[in-house]
């Protein structure tokens, strides 16, 4: 992997188209300092000692949807799109409690719920304050976790 860039304008090059994917996946959309990346495919300049490739077949991602804005006090935090349906371990609600907890303040209880036939996971996190919960709702929105873009929303017992 070979990293290139400034003024905002970054070209990374990976040995494989595979390795290239699987970052393309990963990073579309991934926010830093607040503001989402967004990438594209280019074509190889050919230097030295490097084979040129082509461009490939697979499109861009489109960039993620702007969410709607998520009050600045939430008791319950509803985390979705985590993991795929069906894909929830015994681990979840442990490593979801303690990030939570480390990051933004003290947990009361993690829940994780598949829902209906489709088996879609969601994610219940009580906070001890709603303040704490505001917190971790903006920082979860949008985030990435495995190759998923989180989804983070208030929730009301």
């Amino acid at each position: 992997t070979k990293v290139e860039g400034g003024g905002g304008l970054f070209v990374v090059e990976y040995a494989s188209e595979a390795s290239t994917a699987q970052a393309f996946q990963a990073l579309q959309g991934f926010r830093i300092g607040g503001v989402a990346l967004q990438l594209a495919r280019g074509t190889q300049t050919p230097h030295a000692g490097s084979p040129v490739s082509s461009p490939t077949a697979m499109p861009a991602l489109p960039p993620p949807k702007p969410a709607a804005k998520l009050p600045d006090r939430i008791k319950i935090l509803l985390l979705e799109n985590m993991v795929g349906p069906g894909e929830a371990d015994d681990e979840l609600e442990g490593e979801v409690k303690e990030e939570c907890e480390e990051k933004f303040g003290k947990v009361l209880e993690v829940k994780v719920y598949e829902m209906g036939k489709a088996k879609n996971v969601r994610v219940f996190v009580k906070f001890a304050s709603a303040e704490a919960g505001g917190k971790a709702g903006v920082a979860m929105q949008g985030r990435w976790f495995g190759k998923r873009q989180v989804r983070a929303s208030s929730y009301s017992e």
